[in-house]
C-alpha cells in the first residue's frame, strides 16, 4: 500500500489437549482449549502531523475439562468464550503541543456447556466500553500532560435484578515532568477518580530521577492509589472458570486504597549492567480471593478483601552481555507480605522468585535457555508449598523479511507439581514440544 496506508491482518487457530489427574482420572489436572482468532488493523497518515489506527481483534475458544457433580456423577464441561475488540485512535502533533484520543469496546461472552444431564452455569457477557484522550505541551522546563477517561463496564447475567448491571468510571488526570537541575528530574501529578458504585477517590505522585553520573541512575518516589473492583467481583451471580479454579462474586467487596514507596538505582559499566528497587505498599481493603472448597483438584474460591496488608520487599536484577552474540539475563523479586489483623502471610505470593535467561544471537539465528525459579509460598491454612523451578529451551531463525520458524522445548525436565507436594492448588503443563513458522505479507 502507499505510504499513507498500512494495513496489518493476522489469524491463529489453536488446540491443546486436556491433562487427565493421575490419581483420579475421572478429574482433568490441567484443562484443554482449542479456538481460533483474527483481526486487521488499518493505519492511516493523512498528514505528516496526524495518525490514525482502526482495528478489530476477535475469535472463540472452547475450554474444556474433565469433573465430578456433588452427586458424584463424572461429566465434561465446556466453556465457550467469544471475544471481540474493537478500536479507534487518532494522533496529532502539532509541536509544542501533541495530543491523543482513542475509543474501543470489547466484549466477552461466555457459554457453559456439561454432559451426562448435569446443569450448567447462567450464560453470560461482560462488555467494556471506554474514551480516552490526553494534551501533553512544553512550557519552559516544564513537560505538562492533561488527560481524561470515560469507562462504562457492563455485566449481562439472568441472574442479575431486570438481566444486566452496569457501572461508569469516570477520571481526570494531570502530571508535571519538570528538570529542577542538570541532573535532578521531578515528576508530580494526580488522578481523580469517579466510580458510580463506590463514589470519588484522587490519586497524588511524586517521583525523583538522580543522574549523577552516565553510568548511575537513582530514583524514587511516593504514591496512593485507588482500584474499584469490577463487576464480576462484585456480582453474587458470578460463577467462572479459569484454568483449575471456579472464581465467585461477592456484593460485599469493597474498593482497594494502596499508599507505596519506592527507592532504586540502576549502574551500567561495560558488559555489566545492575539494577535493584526497594518498595512497600500499605494497602486498605486489599481485593483478594478466599478459598471455599476444594473438589479434587479444582479450587473453588470467592472474591473478598483483606483489611489491612503490607507488601515490601526488593527486586534486583543483573545482565551480563559479555559480546554481540551473547546476553544473561537474571530477575529476582524478594518478598514480604502479611494480613495486617491476623499477622498471617498472604497467601499464594512466593517469597523469592527468580527469572533467568541466556540467549545466543547469530546473524539470523536465535537460540534461547530460560529458567524460572519459584520459592516458597504459603496458602490457605499456612500450608508451604516447596519451591520448584522450570526449564524452557527454543531455537528460532529468520530466513528473510517474511518468513521465519521457530522449535522450543517447554519444561524440559517434565515437573510435575503434584509429585512435588499434593497441596499445590495448580498444575503446568508437562513437557510439550512447540514448533511454528511465521510468514508476513
Amino acid at each position: 500500500m502507499n505510504e499513507h496506508v498500512a494495513l496489518r491482518l493476522n489469524a491463529t487457530r489453536n488446540h491443546v489437549a486436556s491433562v487427565a489427574d493421575r490419581d483420579d482420572p475421572r478429574y482433568s489436572e490441567i484443562e484443554g482449549r482449542k479456538g481460533y482468532s483474527g483481526g486487521g488493523t488499518l493505519l492511516l497518515t493523512p498528514t505528516a502531523q496526524q495518525a490514525v489506527e482502526l482495528g478489530w481483534q476477535g475469535g472463540r475458544e472452547e475450554r474444556f475439562f474433565d469433573d465430578v457433580s456433588y452427586a458424584g456423577a463424572s461429566y465434561q464441561s465446556r466453556y465457550l468464550l467469544d471475544r471481540s475488540h474493537a478500536w479507534a485512535q487518532w494522533k496529532g502533533d502539532f509541536s509544542p503541543l501533541s495530543m491523543q484520543l482513542r475509543a474501543y469496546r470489547s466484549a466477552m461472552d461466555i457459554e457453559n456447556v456439561r454432559s451426562n444431564g448435569v446443569a450448567p452455569t447462567r450464560p453470560q457477557s461482560l462488555r467494556d466500553q471506554v474514551v480516552d484522550g490526553h494534551l501533553q505541551w512544553q512550557w519552559g522546563q516544564h513537560f505538562l500532560t492533561a488527560g481524561g477517561e470515560w469507562r462504562r463496564e457492563t455485566l449481562i447475567n439472568a441472574g442479575l435484578k431486570n438481566g444486566r448491571d452496569s457501572a461508569d468510571h469516570k477520571a481526570l488526570f494531570l502530571q508535571d515532568e519538570v528538570d529542577l537541575s542538570r541532573t535532578l528530574a521531578a515528576t508530580v501529578g494526580v488522578r481523580f477518580d469517579q466510580h458510580a458504585l463506590f463514589g470519588d477517590a484522587s490519586s497524588p505522585r511524586a517521583y525523583l530521577v538522580w543522574t549523577p553520573t552516565d553510568a548511575l541512575v537513582i530514583k524514587g518516589g511516593i504514591g496512593r492509589a485507588f482500584k474499584a473492583p469490577t463487576l464480576k467481583q462484585i456480582s453474587p451471580n458470578y460463577v467462572g472458570a479459569e484454568g483449575p479454579h471456579t472464581f465467585y462474586g461477592n456484593p460485599l467487596v469493597r474498593p482497594e486504597t494502596a499508599r507505596s514507596a519506592e527507592l532504586g538505582a540502576d549502574w551500567i559499566h561495560g558488559a555489566w549492567s545492575l539494577r535493584a528497587t526497594a518498595f512497600r505498599t500499605d494497602v486498605d481493603d486489599l481485593i483478594t480471593t478466599v478459598l471455599l472448597r476444594q473438589q479434587g483438584p479444582r479450587m473453588f474460591y470467592q472474591y473478598a478483601n483483606v483489611d489491612h496488608a503490607r507488601i515490601k520487599g526488593a527486586e534486583l536484577g543483573l545482565t551480563w552481555t559479555p559480546s554481540s552474540h551473547w546476553r544473561w539475563n537474571n530477575d529476582v523479586t524478594l518478598l514480604q507480605t502479611r494480613d495486617r489483623t491476623t499477622q498471617m502471610p498472604l497467601p499464594d505470593r512466593p517469597r523469592r522468585t527468580w527469572n533467568s535467561q541466556l540467549k545466543w544471537t547469530q546473524g539470523d539465528w536465535q537460540a534461547q535457555l530460560a529458567m524460572q525459579w519459584t520459592g516458597q509460598q504459603p496458602t490457605f491454612g499456612g500450608i508451604q508449598l516447596p519451591h520448584y523451578r522450570v526449564f524452557n529451551v527454543s531455537l528460532q531463525q529468520r530466513i528473510n523479511q517474511r518468513f521465519r520458524w521457530h522449535v522450543g522445548i517447554d519444561n524440559l525436565t517434565n515437573l510435575r507439581l503434584a509429585d512435588t507436594s499434593s497441596n499445590f492448588g495448580y498444575a503446568i503443563r508437562g513437557r510439550v514440544l512447540d514448533a511454528g513458522v511465521q510468514f508476513g505479507f
